[in-house]
């Protein structure tokens, strides 16, 4: 059995030749398949299609016309539905995109030798170009595949992309750990933040309270301080008082029970009335006496509100008696008044 080297030089002489011209009319198309590989050149200039299977001897025939019902068994094999066509609108990869065929979904799709052939246009296309642009073209696909081979090699590396999960998870579990500990030092002191503003606003409440009372003392301050001048003022009244109304140590029983200005005065008047009437009674008695003792004793003109001046009798103090009457008039009415 041929091996992959070998079916792609075959298929690269196949296809390579640009002077040979096929025995029939119709158009004959080779099969292509899975893996491509360098046709008389270096790695670096691959050219050919490598196929999954040796070339048959009988190529398949590929007329310009649809294939009848009773074609080979490769157009008589269902295809899947809407490999290699247009999506259409809404649909998840967007409008314009073309649909691979569902190889994980069916397996057995590339299984089979007849499951793969190349459209009539596609043959037709590939037939019409020059050796030298299908070559590029060979190698610039082959080189496409080998890009694809080894990104898929490295991204399927277990051991590259675990250490990088590992990595990748490590850092996460690192930056998890940092941010659960960031967390539970915010909670902390957001708890503390709240503490603190209750704290504030009972202070801020004590503040205002204790400002309320400042005020209200230093308005007591301001009164004690004004009742303390009237206190000294009224002491110093009271101490004068108290000096003019002080007791004498030989106060009678009668004496003492005089409390009232009015009182006083009208004990004075009457003092003052008792004496003038013994100043009289005595005056009296003695010119009676002196008339009796000298009966030729001129009597008229004294009286006992008079003195001798100057060789004269005269009276001083009658002027003073008339407003001493006016006086004792305004004390009996002051006296009327607070009885």
């Amino acid at each position: 059995m041929p091996n992959a080297r070998d079916r792609v030089l075959k298929l690269a002489n196949q296809v390579g030749a640009p002077d040979r011209v096929p025995k029939k009319k119709k158009k004959t198309v080779a099969r292509v398949l899975e893996t491509a590989g360098d046709a008389g050149a270096g790695p670096s200039q691959a050219a050919s299609v490598i196929p999954s299977s040796p070339p048959r001897s009988n190529p398949i025939d590929i007329p310009d016309s649809s294939p009848s019902p009773a074609a080979s068994p490769l157009h008589k094999r269902k295809r899947p539905a809407g490999p290699l066509t247009r999506s259409s609108l809404g649909s998840p990869n967007g409008p314009g995109s073309y649909l691979l065929p569902p190889c994980y979904v069916e397996r057995s799709f590339f299984k089979a030798e007849e499951s793969i052939a190349v459209p009539a246009p596609e043959a037709k296309a590939i037939l019409d170009q020059d050796a030298a642009a299908r070559r590029k073209d060979l190698a610039r696909d082959i080189a496409a595949v080998i890009r694809v081979m080894e990104t898929a090699m490295v991204l399927t590396d277990t051991s590259v992309s675990t250490a990088s999960l590992e990595d990748a998870l490590l850092q996460v579990r690192t930056e998890k750990e940092r941010l659960s500990k960031d967390l539970s030092d915010y909670k902390e002191e957001h708890r503390l933040q709240e503490g603190l503003s209750q704290k504030l606003e009972e202070v801020e409440k004590e503040r205002d309270q204790l400002k309320a009372a400042k005020a209200s003392l230093e308005e007591q301050v301001v009164d004690h301080q004004k009742l303390t001048e009237d206190n000294a003022g009224l002491r110093a009244q009271v101490e004068s008082l108290e000096g003019k109304v002080r007791p004498l140590a030989d106060e009678t029983e009668e004496e003492r029970a005089l409390g009232s200005r009015g009182e006083l005065l009208g004990h004075l008047r009457t003092l003052n009335q008792d004496l003038v009437a013994c100043f009289k009674e005595g005056f009296d008695n003695a010119v009676e006496q002196l008339g009796l003792l000298n009966p030729e004793l001129v009597t008229a003109g004294s009286a006992y509100n008079c003195c001798v001046r100057d060789g004269e009798i005269i009276c001083p103090f009658e002027a003073e008696e008339e407003l001493g009457g006016e006086e004792e008039e305004e004390d009996e009415e002051v006296l009327r008044a607070e009885s």
